[in-house]
C-alpha cells in the first residue's frame, strides 16, 4: 500500500486528497505527528474492516512513521541571509526576497531567516506612515506566499503591519503557500539612535487573529511554530530589541517548549558592537538551551546617520556554531542540531517546557533530509583540542594549572611534602610530572621531592628509557631506578606460568609490580603515588586492575590521549623549553604499554593497533559524554568528520569496540583514585557518569550493525 501521510494542516487541499482516495490510496491524516484520522474510499473502507489483518499493519507502518521520524538524528539546514535591499522599494525587495528564497531551496535549506522590515528597509523614515507603502507591502506579501504554494521551506520576514489603528513591526513566518503567523515586536527601542515608537507601538495584549487575503492569520508575540512532521522542530521569535531586554519574548517561548528562536533585526553597526553581539547570542542560547538564529540588515540600509553591518550568528547551546562576515550581504547556511538542543535540556539544565498558555501554536509540514552530502557544519576531529566551531586551541598552560592545582589542595590536606611516581618515557607519565613540577612551583617546594621512579622490565625500550632519565635530570627531580624483571619472573614462576607465554597474565603481572613498588616505596618516604593514566585509557578499560589502574591521586583523570599530544607540541615549544627535544620525541614514538619484550630495541606492542585510533576513540567519547547523542548519530558524524582517513567499515569497527570496551570497563570506574575533572568530561562514579558495572551493551552494538 502507497504510504500517503499528511498533517491536519494540509486537510484544506481537498482536490489532492479526494484525487489519492479515487486511486483507491488511503490518507493518514496527523496532528503533532501523530495519527488523528484516515480517509478512505469506500472500497478500501469494506475491504479493510473485513480483513482485521490490514487494520494491524496499518497500526504497525504508523507507529514505525514515529518513530522514525527523526531520522535526520535532530540536523536541520537554516539560512540567515542579510539582503541589498532598496531602501523604501517593496517591488524590488520582493524579488530579492524572492530570489533569496530561490537560492536557499537550492542549497536544501529547511528554515530561511531575512532581517527587520526587509520587505522595504529599516531606515525608511517616515515612509512607514504612507498608506501607498503599506499598499504596497499587501501586494509583497501576496506575491511571497503564492510563490511559496507547494515550496516546503518555512521563511520569515521583516515587515510593518497595521493593524487595528496601530502600525507593528512584525516578523511574518510564510511557509507552502500560506502566512502562518504575524508576530509583532513587543520591546520598541527608544534611545540613542533609535526612535522606533516615532512609527511603531509595542504589542504587550493577547494573541488575536489578523485578516489577510480572506484568511484568519494568528497575530501576537506569544505564537510557536511546530513542525509536524519533527516535533522537536518547535520555533519562537524575537525582533531585535526583544533579546536585549530581561525578560523576552523568547524566554516565554521556549517555556513553551520551542527549541529554535529566530531574530529579525536590524543591528547598526558601531566600534566592538559585533562582540557585544556575539555574547548576547552566545549567551541567550546558552541560558534558553536553544538555537538562536540572528539575521541582521546589510549595509544597504541608508547611511545618513547609521551603518548596518549585516552581521548574521547563528548560537547553539551557548556555541556560536557560525557567523558571517561584517559589512557586505551574507549568506549564512549551517546544519543546527535540534537533538543537541534536547539533549541538553533534559540532561544538563531542565527547561519548564509546554508552558503554552495564552500561546498559540501553529503547525507547519516540511520534510527534511540532511544527507552527508549536504552536510554543512564544522565539525572538529578533535574535539577536545580544539573547539568544534571556532577552532581555537584551548589554553594548554590553563589545564597544567588546574590539573597542578587539584595537587596542590590534596598536599595541603594530608600535609604531604612528597609524591611519587612511575616514569616510563611516555606521553602520560611524563604530563604526571610536569603537573608534579608545576604544583611544587605554586608550593615553593623543593622538586627534589617529587620522586620519579623508572620501573623497566621485559619490554622496556631504549627509547622511553632514556627520555625518562633525561626528563628526570633536567627538571631536577630524584630519580631512582628500580629493575623489576626478577622480581616478576619470579611472581610467575611462584604460579606455575610460563615466562615466555605472553598473555594477560604476563602482561598484568608487571604492571601490577611496578604499583606495589609505587605505593611501598610512597609509604617509605612517607609520600604519596600519583597516578599517571588517562581519560582514554579510562573510558576503554586500557589499565591493569590494581595496576597502574590504582594510586592515591590521580592527575590525568580528565585529559584524554588527543588533548595529551597537543599539550606536548604547546609545551615544547612555551612552557618548558628546556626539554623540548624529549618532549618531541615522545610524541614520535608509538604509544604501547611496552609489557612484550621488544625485538631489536623497537617497540612491538601498539596501544592504537590493539584497540583502535585514540583520534576516534575521543571523538566518540566527547559526543558520548558531552552531548548524549546516540551511537548511530556518533557515527553519521565520524563519517563525515574522517571521511577523508578511514572507511565507513574501520569507523563502525572501531566504534563497535569503544561501546564494549566503554561498558565492560565501568567496574574499573567504580572504585578509580580521585582525581580533579579539568576539561569537560570526567568519568569518576562520584561526579559525571554512574553506571552498573553490569550494563548490557548487545542493544548498542546490534544498532551500529543496522546502520550503513
Amino acid at each position: 500500500m502507497k504510504k500517503n501521510i499528511i498533517p491536519i494542516t494540509d486537510l484544506r487541499k481537498t482536490n489532492e486528497i479526494l484525487n489519492l482516495v479515487k486511486e483507491n490510496e488511503v490518507v493518514h491524516i496527523t496532528k503533532n505527528g501523530y495519527s488523528e484520522m484516515v480517509i478512505m474510499s469506500s472500497e478500501k473502507y469494506d475491504d479493510f474492516s473485513l480483513n482485521p489483518s490490514n487494520k494491524k499493519n496499518e497500526i504497525k507502518h504508523l507507529y514505525a512513521q514515529e518513530l522514525n521520524q527523526d531520522h535526520c538524528h535532530g540536523f536541520v539546514n537554516i539560512g540567515t541571509y542579510s539582503l541589498p535591499i532598496k531602501i523604501g522599494n517593496v517591488k524590488a525587495n520582493t524579488e530579492l526576497i524572492i530570489e533569496a528564497i530561490k537560492r536557499a531551496i537550492e542549497k536544501k535549506i529547511s528554515i530561511l531567516v531575512l532581517p527587520e522590515l526587509s520587505i522595504c528597509g529599516y531606515t525608511c523614515g517616515d515612509l512607514l506612515s504612507h498608506s501607498s507603502l503599506h499598499d504596497q507591502i499587501k501586494v509583497a506579501l501576496k506575491k511571497i506566499k503564492d510563490f511559496l504554494i507547494d515550496k516546503e521551506i518555512l521563511v520569515f520576514i521583516g515587515a510593518p503591519i497595521f493593524f487595528n489603528d496601530a502600525l507593528y513591526n512584525c516578523a511574518v513566518a510564510m511557509q507552502n503557500g500560506r502566512i502562518l503567523a504575524f508576530i509583532p515586536k513587543r520591546h520598541l527601542p527608544t534611545y540613542k539612535e533609535f526612535y522606533e515608537t516615532r512609527y511603531f507601538t509595542p504589542y504587550k495584549e493577547e494573541n488575536t487573529y489578523y485578516i489577510f487575503d480572506n484568511e484568519k492569520i494568528p497575530f501576537g508575540n506569544k505564537i510557536i511554530l511546530q513542525n509536524d512532521y519533527y516535533l522537536n522542530e518547535v520555533i519562537g521569535c524575537d525582533i531585535c530589541e526583544d533579546a536585549w531586554v530581561s525578560h523576552s519574548p523568547s524566554l516565554d517561548a521556549v517555556e513553551a517548549g520551542a527549541t529554535v528562536i529566530v531574530n529579525l533585526s536590524a543591528s547598526n553597526e558601531t566600534i566592538a558592537k559585533n562582540n557585544t553581539r556575539e555574547i548576547l547570542v552566545k549567551e541567550a542560547s546558552r541560558k534558553l538551551n536553544c538555537v538562536y538564529i540572528f539575521s541582521s540588515s546589510s549595509y544597504e540600509e541608508s547611511t545618513t546617520d547609521l551603518l548596518f553591518s549585516g552581521e548574521c550568528l547563528v548560537g547553539e547551546c551557548g556555541d556560536i556554531i557560525k557567523k558571517s562576515e561584517l559589512f557586505f550581504p551574507n549568506d549564512l547556511d549551517v546544519t543546527i542540531d535540534i537533538s543537541r538542543v534536547k539533549n541538553h535540556r533534559r540532561y544538563l539544565t531542565p527547561v519548564v517546557s509546554n508552558q503554552k498558555d495564552n500561546f498559540i501554536v501553529c503547525h507547519y509540514a516540511s520534510r527534511r533530509n540532511i544527507p552527508e552530502q549536504i552536510y554543512n557544519r564544522r565539525l572538529s576531529r578533535y574535539p577536545f583540542v580544539y573547539n568544534d566551531f571556532s577552532m581555537q586551541e584551548v589554553n594548554y598552560d590553563k589545564i597544567l594549572t588546574m590539573q597542578a592545582l587539584g595537587l596542590v589542595r590534596r598536599l595541603k590536606a594530608i600535609n604531604g611534602k612528597k609524591v611519587v611516581l612511575g616514569l616510563s618515557g611516555g606521553l602520560d607519565s611524563t604530563l604526571a610530572l610536569l603537573v608534579c613540577i608545576k604544583a611544587y612551583e605554586i608550593l615553593n617546594y623543593d622538586k627534589k621531592n617529587i620522586i620519579a621512579i623508572t620501573l623497566p622490565c621485559f619490554g622496556t625500550s631504549k627509547r622511553t628509557y632514556n627520555n625518562a632519565l633525561t626528563i628526570a635530570e633536567k627538571l631536577g627531580n630524584t630519580l631512582i631506578e628500580i629493575d623489576i624483571s626478577n622480581a616478576v619472573s619470579q611472581h610467575l614462576k611462584d604460579i606455575d606460568h610460563v615466562d615466555h607465554n605472553y598473555d594477560i597474565t604476563y602482561e598484568n603481572a608487571q604492571a601490577r609490580e611496578r604499583t606495589k613498588v609505587l605505593m611501598d616505596y610512597a609509604n617509605k618516604v612517607n609520600g604519596i603515588v600519583i597516578g599517571t593514566g588517562d581519560l582514554s585509557e579510562i573510558a576503554l578499560g586500557w589499565s591493569t586492575y590494581n595496576g597502574d589502574h590504582m594510586s592515591m591521586y590521580a592527575v590525568n583523570s580528565s585529559i584524554p590521549k588527543t588533548l595529551i599530544k597537543g599539550m606536548f607540541n604547546y609545551f615544547a615549544y612555551n612552557t618548558f623549553k628546556e626539554i623540548k627535544d624529549v618532549l618531541l620525541d615522545i610524541l614520535d614514538t608509538p604509544i604501547s604499554p611496552e609489557l612484550i619484550p621488544s625485538k631489536d630495541d623497537t617497540i612491538q606492542q601498539k596501544t592504537e593497533d590493539i584497540i583502535g585510533p585514540y583520534i576516534l576513540h575521543d571523538f566518540f567519547l566527547y559526543h558520548l559524554m558531552n552531548e548524549y547523542y546516540s551511537f548511530s548519530k556518533i557515527y553519521f558524524m565520524a563519517k563525515i568528520t574522517f571521511k577523508n582517513e578511514f572507511t565507513n567499515e574501520e569507523i563502525k569497527k572501531w566504534l563497535k569496540s569503544f561501546i564494549k570496551r566503554f561498558f565492560t570497563s565501568q567496574f574499573k570506574r567504580s572504585c578509580m583514585p580521585d582525581g580533579v575533572k579539568v576539561t569537560s568530561v570526567s568519568l569518576s562514579p562520584r561526579g559525571d557518569l554512574r553506571l552498573p558495572s553490569d550494563i548490557s551493551y548487545q542493544g548498542y552494538l546490534d544498532e551500529i550493525d543496522s546502520l550503513d
